[in-house]
């Protein structure tokens, strides 16, 4: 995932004004079955640019619901 954020805006003198800042995540993960459905396990990474090392960012885990009939196709993210 590869994103640009552009926030903020110049109303006062102690505003920070308007920035941008750029963000890029991956995904590393595995797909299984749990019964009949799809899980999806894995970590997210990303640079720490200060050290300009990938790390670690948090974890993710699904389950497609979508057999279920349920709304909400993938359910049980969690991040660290």
């Amino acid at each position: 995932m590869d994103r640009t954020y552009e926030v903020g805006a110049h109303t006062g003198s102690k505003d920070l004004g308007e920035f941008d800042y750029h963000v890029k995540r991956e995904f590393w993960g595995n797909m299984g079955m749990v019964g009949e459905l799809v899980s999806i396990q894995g970590d997210m990474h990303g640079l720490d640019e200060s050290a300009n090392v990938d790390c670690q960012l948090g974890y993710f885990s699904l389950i497609d619901s979508t057999a279920e009939g349920e709304h909400i196709a993938l359910r049980g993210i969690r991040m660290a």
